[in-house]
């Protein structure tokens, strides 16, 4: 008997910290059904985040989860250390850990880890990105991208796996897909291998590529400082056989 009022003695503590009874700067718990409504009101979660549906805001409110959240629909101002599942898509100022869900993840700053779901957006990142559709990310990573459609805008220091790659800044390492393209004016070193492949952006101030090129058209836009291996290999800058069958170099 003493032993069953104990139990039920701590749980009914846990369960007022735990609902906003007792309100606090942290909380092991918290229940989200949208960015206005939520219990307990304390800014930061150490423990389990569970969510119904929250509209799209950044809620300040959740500023801070330090473990797993998990809901329908997951938007969190603040970073998160540790998972974040969705049954919908999530959304997170900062991540480090896993993000995860079957349509869209979305970080607004950086993230490190592994990011996994149907679209994926991300300023920054230091990890994984695999999509069952399409991997976006804004600013320099160190990664690997692993989708139908692969996207960096910025650097990329890593692997971009797809059908269509597409390095827009500066690329430095492999693209093995269908069709590749890196095409930004800071150049290109590394490895190229699909059907067609493509670096520089015709600007000829800078050198285009350093590396390799592997597929049925290769196509180097600037300067070509290494190799090409096709059936129509294309480099436009050189003075001589600018354009051959089956090999082509330039050093």
């Amino acid at each position: 008997m003493q032993f069953r009022i104990s139990a039920i003695l701590l749980l009914n503590i846990f369960l007022s910290v735990a609902t906003g009874y007792c309100e606090g700067t942290w909380t092991p718990i918290k229940f989200v059904i949208n960015h206005t409504t939520m219990w307990p009101k304390s800014p930061t979660v150490y423990g389990l985040s569970l969510n119904y549906f929250n509209n799209g805001y950044y809620p300040d409110d959740i500023e801070e989860v330090n473990g797993i959240q998990f809901g329908i629909r997951n938007i969190t101002g603040g970073p998160i250390r540790g998972i974040q599942l969705a049954l919908l898509d999530n959304g997170s100022h900062e991540i480090y850990g896993i993000q995860a869900s079957p349509f869209r993840n979305s970080i607004a700053t950086e993230s490190n880890g592994f990011i996994i779901g149907g679209i994926n957006f991300i300023n920054r990142h230091k990890g994984i990105q695999i999509a069952w559709l399409f991997n976006y990310l804004e600013d320099s990573g160190v990664l690997i991208q692993a989708a139908p459609g692969n996207v960096a805008h910025d650097k990329l220091t890593g692997l971009q796996l797809g059908l269509f790659n597409d390095a827009r800044g500066e690329l430095h390492g492999l693209q093995l897909g269908i069709v590749n393209i890196a095409a930004g004016d800071s150049g290109a070193k590394g490895l190229q291998g699909g059907i067609v492949n493509i670096t520089g952006s015709g600007n000829y101030d800078v050198i285009s590529f350093r590396g390799l090129q592997i597929g049925l058209v290769n196509i180097c836009k600037n300067t070509l400082k290494g190799m090409q291996l096709g059936f129509i290999n294309i480099a436009r800058r050189k003075q001589f056989l600018p354009i051959t069958f089956g090999v082509n170099w330039g050093f």
